[in-house]
């Protein structure tokens, strides 16, 4: 890859965009989901480093159909940069799936809302008070919801389609909330 190329998978909705989304990993399936509900997405494609991410976010704004709604949505390791990218004034939402945002103290300089779903076992979870304690002071909206008995990556596992299906409809709620 050299420095000015840069994969990303796009979906784009039928009709009007309802707002942009950065889609960490980049799965064409999950960006065509929301795609369906109306977002213009951008998935990247191989190993993106977090400061080339930033790049999906300018191509978001610059989307006149966008119109400066832009969310992330990070899932796993992949989706640990979405953290990164929630420093960016321009991004209004993250919503991450089983990622770790590294040391609770640097999330001083996070400027977007935060929704964070994890499975029990996650090793968040043991640092999920002191998570929320950082981004309280921080000035961060956030909210965690953790699921009992289902283990990391459930939003893939057909075991847990029950969390994977509620995790999903309450992404969608705050998407629609934090790009209107």
């Amino acid at each position: 890859m050299s420095s000015t190329t840069f994969m990303a998978y796009r979906a784009a909705p039928d009709g009007p965009a309802r707002g942009g989304i950065v889609l960490l990993p980049g799965d064409e399936a999950i960006a065509d989901r929301l795609a369906a509900e109306g977002y213009v997405v951008l998935a990247p494609q191989g190993d993106q480093a977090a400061s080339g991410l930033r790049r999906l976010v300018d191509a978001l704004a610059a989307d006149r159909g966008v119109d400066g709604r832009i969310a992330v949505l990070g899932s796993g390791p992949e989706g640990d940069a979405g953290y990164a990218l929630a420093t960016d004034r321009r991004v209004r939402l993250v919503v991450s799936f089983d990622t770790d945002p590294g040391d609770v103290d640097e999330v001083a300089d996070i400027r977007a809302n935060v929704a964070a779903f994890f499975a029990a076992d996650s090793p968040t979870v043991a640092v999920l008070p002191e998570l929320r304690a950082a981004m309280r002071r921080a000035g961060v909206r956030f909210t965690a919801r953790v699921y009992p008995d289902v283990t990391a990556s459930f939003f893939g596992d057909p075991a847990s389609d029950g969390v994977a299906d509620d995790s999903w409809h309450r992404s969608l709620a705050l998407l629609a909330a934090n790009l209107a």
